[in-house]
């Protein structure tokens, strides 16, 4: 079926075939091996099962309100071919494949008053569908001719021509144009001159001082009135005559071979036509300040807001300049949204949209798209940090809806609770609707990464996000319902993915963190200073009083270390058994000597969470490692390491974290540890479990791992402790130590 061609478009993303010759042969070779273009653009095809789920969540609600509000079968009729549904990133079409059939089971059902239609009236309906409702936007040629198949493939209506598509499924950037044409006014932002790769530092700076002089001179003037003419958005009536001839490409009829071919001949001079528009012409100059290369070469060809105004109060700009934005346009495949899908945008948006956008990460971004991600950077409010390519797509996606409409898009899960997610959950908070954890589904196997889908609107949402667990193979997801008074104290949101949100919640709402017993937790050092101690470190058979050890995350373990019995890897040096002697590590570190030295913690900060306790202040932790200083003396000290080495704590962390995890480990941070929950009364009052430690402690051989016995003598204890509930303490039994 047609949903193969997504899986065509996978494999064909993993070959670059070349044509060799050989003599007189001629053979066809593929480079060796795989392509990369499947990593690079980030694209992986969506099982079936997972689009459905899409479906459900977004396209079918937006169906049964619009069938609500309309009387009789013509309103009904109209009121479904009124739907717009988008796919900004599409591939091969999948999602807009599932979109129009369930479409056009809805039209053929009114169509025909009857719950069973035929199946000519289904592929009539289809066939409207696809032509009044499909929307589509994909960067990749490819793409987009794939997407265009598998519509006419789907849609075919025999006696009829192939419906004209190419005004529908546009190839373009997506998060790259113009997106509001009232930025237009506000000129060209300073960023667009930041120094990249290949440019000149005097010619952007030179660039930023002229730009930052005419926004200024600009603002002193108030708004231009030629721009408040041409970015005039009232109503639906088209702001230039090129939207005004589109809407009229548009309204052209297909049902016959020589009106689809007709079509095609005007929106193809519409097309070739569109970019000396004016308004095209100045948002492609607006964009193309952020992409084109800075040198002294070019200096003369890059455009600033003195030039945009030229361009809008309706003067003509240099050849030369216009021409290098127009290459830009074309090699970057700028997409101005109020230009391509003017009537769309001019009702307000999209009531629908569904996707899967790429998975490409910041560093891949920043090494492959330094330009792209530095628009990015400029054009979203939830581009903040390292985020990935995902993240300005999930706001994309809102801005697309119309007031009423809703959007179901899937991405990883690691914006719920990585730091450079902050901002998307900040812009996202009152626009979430619901999020349903697949990511036990393994539904994109290989690539490393845990699915959810997210369900937005573009309004301000008062009602409890739905959170839906799908870990139960064959059954329905079970819901929770987090209220929105809960989800703004919430730091990050990786605990509403958990399948025991309410009884975390529960636990985390009665007890205090844990920052409220340590004085600080965080990396014992800066990179700089790592560094500095790399001539200081030197191997030692029998250490004194006089030397501190060093230990890293791969010779931390609970309650030990192996500092001694494995490798220690230090900045690509190895060692076995590293020190540092105190008096020179006072002197390189002034500031922070009675801090390493201190009675602390010193946690593993990679993969698996492990607790080594140092009670004498004789061991630092490496900067792979995070470092807890506890308040309340030694007792306090012990009581804590044995809560983060505890079953339950690891269950906590797991559940809370587990969005961050790659391949099964999390890299922590000070912020995560503060966050913990910590019975600080039971500590004051009932400190059984510092004595459990404590016993531990004393028996144990250095370098060997605790005993099952006491390490489930702490347990008991650090349960009672947090009164867990005896339901929980059997799912606890699988984050034991391997011992």
């Amino acid at each position: 079926n047609t949903e193969e061609l997504g899986s065509v478009y996978e494999g064909l993303l993993e070959l670059h075939p070349q044509l060799e010759q050989e003599g007189s042969q001629w053979q066809l070779r593929y480079g060796g091996g795989a392509g990369s273009d499947r990593k690079t653009t980030g694209s992986f095809y969506t099982p079936d099962a997972l689009v459905q789920e899409l479906i459900n969540s977004a396209l079918v609600p937006v169906i049964e309100d619009r069938l609500s509000k309309a009387n009789g079968t013509a309103e009904q009729e109209q009121a479904l071919l009124d739907i717009k549904v988008i796919d900004p990133a599409c591939g091969s079409g999948h999602f807009l494949l599932a979109a129009a059939r369930r479409l056009a089971v809805e039209l053929a059902q009114v169509r025909a008053g009857d719950d069973q239609p035929s199946e000519d009236d289904r592929q009539h309906a289809l066939r409207d569908v696809v032509a009044h409702c499909i929307y589509a936007v994909d960067k990749n040629p490819m793409a987009v001719e794939l997407c265009k198949v598998a519509l006419w493939i789907e849609a075919i209506d025999p006696g009829k021509p192939l419906s004209f598509l190419d005004a529908h499924i546009q190839c373009g950037d997506s998060l790259v144009g113009v997106f509001d044409p009232k930025v237009l006014e506000e000129g060209i932002p300073d960023e667009a001159y930041k120094q990249l790769t290949g440019d000149d530092r005097t010619v952007c700076s030179s660039l930023k001082k002229e730009n930052s002089a005419a926004r200024k001179t600009n603002s002193r003037r108030g708004s231009n009135r030629g721009v408040q003419v041409s970015l005039d958005l009232s109503g639906a009536k088209p702001r230039s005559r090129s939207q005004e001839a589109l809407q009229a490409i548009e309204a052209m009829p297909e049902t016959t071979l020589a009106e689809s071919a007709a079509k095609q001949a005007v929106y193809a001079n519409w097309l070739e036509q569109s970019g000396q528009d004016p308004e095209a012409l100045a948002a492609d100059l607006f964009t193309a300040a952020f992409f084109l290369a800075k040198t002294s070469e070019s200096r003369s060809a890059i455009p600033t807001t003195e030039h945009l105004l030229t361009l809008l109060g309706g003067q003509p700009i240099e050849d030369a300049m216009k021409e290098a934005v127009v290459q830009a346009a074309k090699n970057f495949r700028f997409f101005h949204w109020h230009l391509r899908f003017c009537e769309v945008m001019a009702r307000g948006g999209f009531d629908c949209a569904l996707g899967n956008p790429p998975f490409i990460d910041s560093e891949l971004m920043t090494k492959l798209m330094p330009r792209e991600r530095a628009f990015l950077n400029s054009s979203f409010d939830t581009t903040e940090g390292n985020w990935d390519l995902y993240i300005p797509f999930l706001e994309r996606f809102a801005q697309l809806l119309s007031s009423e409409g809703v959007a179901s898009v899937i991405t990883p899960n690691k914006w719920l609770a990585a730091p450079y997610g902050a901002a998307a959950r900040a812009w996202l908070r009152n626009r979430l609707v619901m999020i349903g954890d697949v990511s036990k589904s393994r539904a994109f196997e290989g690539i490393g990464v845990s699915a959810i889908f997210s369900t937005l609107k573009n309004q301000d949402i008062k009602n409890a996000l739905r959170c839906l667990d799908y870990s139960s193979s064959g059954q329905p997801p079970a819901v929770t319902e987090i209220q929105p008074g809960l989800l703004m104290e919430l730091d990050d949101w990786g605990l509403v993915v958990s399948s025991y949100l309410k009884e975390i919640l529960k636990i985390k709402s009665k007890l205090p963190q844990l920052s409220s017993l340590l004085i600080d937790a965080g990396d014992p050092f800066t990179v700089a200073e790592a560094y500095d101690l790399i001539p200081l470190i030197k191997e030692e058979e029998d250490a004194s009083s006089d030397f501190v050890r060093l230990v890293n995350t791969g010779t931390v373990d609970p309650y030990t270390s192996m500092w001694g019995h494995k490798e220690f890897r230090y900045l690509k040096h190895k060692f076995h058994r590293p020190i540092i002697e105190k008096c020179l590590l006072k002197t390189a570190l002034p500031k922070k000597y009675l801090h390493l030295t201190s009675p602390k913690i010193i946690l593993s900060g990679l993969r698996y969470f492990e607790a080594l306790p140092d009670l004498s202040g004789s061991v630092i932790g490496s900067k792979s490692t995070i470092v807890a200083r506890v308040s309340g003396g030694e007792s306090h000290l012990k009581a804590v390491c044995g809560i983060l080495n505890s079953r339950f704590m690891r269950f906590i962390i797991q559940e809370c974290f587990g969005a961050l995890s790659v391949d099964g480990g999390i890299s922590f941070s000070g912020k995560m540890i503060k966050s913990l929950p910590v019975p600080v009364r039971f500590l004051e009052n009932h400190n059984h479990i510092a004595l459990k430690v404590d016993d531990l402690l004393k028996i144990k051989p250095e370098g060997q791992l605790p005993s099952l016995a006491h390490l489930d003598a702490i347990e008991i204890a650090v349960q009672k402790a947090y009164e867990v509930d005896p339901s929980l303490a059997q799912e606890l039994e699988k984050y034991k130590f391997n011992c």
